[in-house]
């Protein structure tokens, strides 16, 4: 939940600075991460051995030989890293449980932003989220676009709440702060006596200045 600082005798500056977060994307691979794991649940049937699993990562490579693996394996052990795309990467931790994690990459490199326990084989979800990743793809721009539109239209309201506050609160005899709650404003107004709260969504903050005329 992000705040925008408290205005005090009309000083209502650009939030320009002030960042306005939405949901962060990446919750949609934590999504995609968690939807494996139920399925993986219910199949009921671990990781035989470490040759297996690597007989049948070897398969997996041959079907997707777009996909660059890394594997590194050990007496105990299989590590495998599948570079699904430019800018993602899927890691199998195999030893006595099996670990899925997905890496993005970002301006310092790959970092991972999901992962998840597996108790039985996941050779097959992972056949199925190589396969689909393509589609994975375009859901995830399309949220992506929508959550930057999204951000632009809060910070845009968020200017202007700002602006019709401190014009209301020049005075400086009320003290007014701003959160921003999902796809609303969270309007705190404190004066010597008294404290007290209101929401209010960017289509509901053209109809403010005339409300506040009355207060």
């Amino acid at each position: 939940m992000d705040k925008i600082p408290s205005q005090k005798h009309g000083d209502f500056s650009s939030v320009e600075s002030e960042v306005i977060k939405m949901e962060n994307v990446s919750d949609f691979w934590k999504e995609k991460i968690v939807l494996i794991q139920r399925q993986n649940l219910l199949l009921g049937k671990p990781v035989e051995n470490i040759l297996e699993a690597q007989k049948k990562i070897a398969c997996l490579e041959q079907k997707f030989p777009a996909c660059r693996f890394e594997t590194e394996k050990t007496e105990n052990s299989l590590s495998v890293l599948v570079h699904v795309s430019s800018y993602f990467q899927v890691r199998l931790f195999i030893q006595k449980q099996t670990k899925l994690s997905f890496f993005e990459k970002s301006s310092s490199g790959f970092e991972k932003i999901a992962d998840a326990k597996l108790p039985s084989e996941p050779f097959s979800q992972l056949e199925h989220f190589i396969q689909h990743f393509p589609e994975y793809e375009v859901e995830f721009s399309r949220l992506s676009e929508k959550c930057a539109l999204q951000d632009k239209k809060m910070k845009i309201a968020g200017e202007f709440l700002k602006a019709i506050l401190g014009k209301k609160y020049s005075s400086g005899k009320t003290i007014f702060s701003i959160q921003i709650e999902k796809e609303s404003f969270k309007v705190a107004l404190k004066t010597q006596n008294s404290e007290k709260c209101f929401f209010i969504s960017p289509e509901e903050i053209p109809d403010l200045e005339f409300k506040l005329q009355d207060d």
